[in-house]
């Protein structure tokens, strides 16, 4: 089948939606489908286009069409808003010169919502079936974090998005919280699927030796018996990942306290308790000066594909933070290689949210923004190695059982199949 992939964010970005589409098509080219991709040139998280992509306006590689776009050094606001337009544009021309190619399907990716006009007349031109993947809703997390707040213009953006969305034929998105409030959108000719993110449990596993024989241990010095605590991904507004660097200084704190305070007995037991921040993004720059301080914070850059399993494997704990707003609009990526390494994680999400169901029975959740409860769930953990042992134990059986990368794709491509021929 033929199948052309409509999307900002590819390979070689290392996480987030870019790692999903490239591993999806991946796949489906070595089931013998002939796929094509529009993509803009990689950007994300550095918020920079990489070097060897600024040669040439537009760059072929293969089956892949690399876009130029603008991008902006800060994003937000209406510099997010041209950013995005402006791969709208540069993408249009070579989907149309696609037409010719004629594909049975096109795969459109959100974000960004701004190429659906694009997608759509391919298809009516093409006969060809259109298919909208949400990885996340991108309009309503931009007005639930402010970065707009006009009332009005949302009524206006999200009447348009409703129109967008109800002329696509299939739509998926990767939770099933998302899924509902897709419901709330669309009328009943689109056909709503269930596309989880997924993980390749064979590339990421537990590896049961000492810290001491970890690559990054033994580069930071990092000791068998200390607690290390990982969060690794994007930096930006979304994260609230200013409650890791409050949690550090405060635990920090408790650690340096006299020992006559009525906590000292407790507070020597979390003297090697260390914090990494692994990642890139728009908030970085931010987050480094306010730890600056810190001695117990460590901050590193992405590692790439062949490092993942080992810097994963150095965290006892994992952590995953969002704010309140954007729980039913976002689910973390990096969720499925934390539970295929097999470590616990502690996460901030609202009661009931997709992020909270997930992570029941394989760590510890607490209010987002909730400072001194996400310290209290450090510490329990911290302490007891029986309950992060089992609890990792938990994640990763659930890795294999339902997020594994070839059983999920592979039912996919059955759906593409399908819908494609219909």
């Amino acid at each position: 089948m033929r199948i052309l992939v409509y999307s900002l964010n590819y390979k070689p970005e290392l996480v987030g939606t870019g790692k999903y589409t490239s591993e999806m098509v991946d796949e489906l080219l070595s089931y013998g489908h002939d796929v094509r991709v529009v993509t803009a040139k990689p950007f994300y998280p550095h918020w920079k286009i990489e070097e060897s992509y600024k040669k040439n306006f537009y760059m072929v590689k293969d089956n892949i069409i690399y876009c130029p776009l603008w991008v902006p050094n800060k994003p937000g606001g209406m510099k997010r808003i041209f950013h995005l337009l402006s791969f709208a544009l540069t993408s249009c021309f070579p989907v149309f010169r696609l037409i010719s190619w004629r594909a049975d399907l096109i795969w459109t990716v959100e974000p960004t919502l701004f190429c659906a006009p694009v997608a759509l007349l391919y298809s009516k031109i093409t006969r060809a079936k259109s298919w909208l993947h949400i990885q996340d809703f991108e309009i309503e997390a931009s007005f639930a974090l402010g970065i707009f707040k006009s009332k009005s213009l949302q009524n206006l953006v999200l009447f348009i998005e409703r129109i967008f969305l109800n002329k696509f034929e299939f739509i998926s998105t990767i939770s099933k919280k998302m899924s509902y409030r897709l419901e709330q959108k669309i009328n009943k000719k689109c056909k709503l699927k269930y596309f989880p993110n997924w993980v390749d449990v064979r590339h990421i596993y537990p590896i049961k030796k000492n810290k001491d024989d970890n690559f990054f241990a033994k580069k930071f010095n990092i000791k068998n018996e200390d607690i290390v605590l990982l969060y690794s991904g994007n930096f930006g507004r979304k994260q609230g990942l200013e409650i890791i660097i409050e949690a550090a200084s405060r635990i920090e704190n408790l650690i340096n306290l006299n020992k006559k305070s009525p906590i000292a007995n407790m507070s020597a037991n979390f003297r090697n308790i260390i914090f990494f921040m692994c990642g890139d993004g728009e908030e970085l720059d931010s987050l480094k000066k306010i730890a600056s301080n810190l001695s117990n914070l460590k901050f590193i850059p992405f590692q790439s594909y062949s490092m993942l399993n080992e810097l994963l494997n150095l965290a006892d704990i994992h952590l995953i933070t969002q704010k309140s707003q954007v729980d039913s609009l976002v689910l973390p990526s990096k969720l499925g290689g934390i539970f295929a390494s097999g470590r616990p994680v502690i996460a901030t999400a609202a009661q009931e949210s997709d992020l909270a169901n997930l992570v029941q029975g394989k760590g510890l959740c607490t209010p987002p923004e909730d400072l001194d409860k996400f310290i209290d769930a450090i510490l329990e953990l911290s302490l007891s190695d029986c309950l992060r042992e089992n609890f990792g134990a938990a994640a990763r059986k659930y890795a294999v059982e339902y997020l594994n990368k070839q059983t999920i794709i592979k039912s996919f491509e059955r759906e593409f199949n399908d819908k494609g021929r219909e």
